[in-house]
C-alpha cells in the first residue's frame, strides 16, 4: 500500500476487522483502513477526500491522506491512532464488571462532552449517522472523548450509508 504522498506503508499490523474493512496499526501514531471491495461505490473516494478537507473538528479522528493499491486504485486511508483509550462500549462494560469506577458527576461529563462535539460537527453540516459506542474513545483516565470511524458521517454531499444494529 501507498498514500497519496507517495509514502509506503509496510510493517503494518491487523487493528481491528469491521463491516466495511479491515483497519491496520503503521507504526505508533497512524491506522490505515482498507475497505472490503463489496463495501466501495464509486463515490468512495471522493468522500474521503471531503473529509480530509474539513477543519475545525477536535476529538474526530477524521481520514488523514487516500490509500492506493500497487495499482494506483483507491482502497482506504490513513487516520491518527488515538493512544491511551478504548471503545466506550468496553468502558461501559468495564463500569459493570467493577474495573472501573466512576463517579456519577463524571458520567455526566463524558455525556456533555460527546454533546459538545456533536454538536459542533452538526454545527458545520455533519451528522453521524452510524452511532455506535465503538465508534466512540474514551481515555479511562482523563475522560478525553475522541470519534473515530468517521467515514460514515453524513456531509452535505455525502449521506451516511451505514447504522450500527441492536
Amino acid at each position: 500500500y501507498k498514500t497519496e504522498s507517495n509514502e509506503l506503508l509496510s510493517n503494518i499490523t491487523l487493528f481491528q476487522k469491521g463491516g466495511e474493512g479491515i483497519v491496520y496499526k503503521n507504526g505508533n501514531n497512524k491506522l490505515i483502513k482498507i475497505y472490503h471491495k463489496n463495501e466501495m461505490d464509486k463515490n468512495q473516494e471522493k468522500k474521503i477526500r471531503s473529509l480530509i478537507g474539513l477543519k475545525n473538528c477536535s476529538n474526530v479522528m477524521l481520514p488523514k491522506e487516500i490509500v492506493y493499491n500497487k495499482s494506483n486504485q483507491f482502497i482506504g486511508y490513513t487516520m491518527d491512532l488515538v493512544k491511551n483509550s478504548e471503545t466506550l462500549d468496553s468502558y461501559l462494560r468495564g463500569i459493570i464488571g467493577k474495573k472501573y469506577n466512576p463517579t456519577r458527576l463524571d458520567l455526566v461529563k463524558i455525556c456533555i462532552r460527546i454533546s459538545e462535539i456533536a454538536k459542533n460537527l452538526h454545527s458545520q453540516g455533519i451528522f453521524i449517522g452510524d452511532w455506535n459506542l465503538k465508534n466512540i474513545l474514551i481515555n479511562p483516565l482523563t475522560f478525553d472523548i475522541n470519534f473515530i470511524d468517521t467515514d460514515s458521517f453524513q456531509t452535505k454531499d455525502f449521506p451516511c450509508p451505514v447504522a450500527a444494529t441492536g
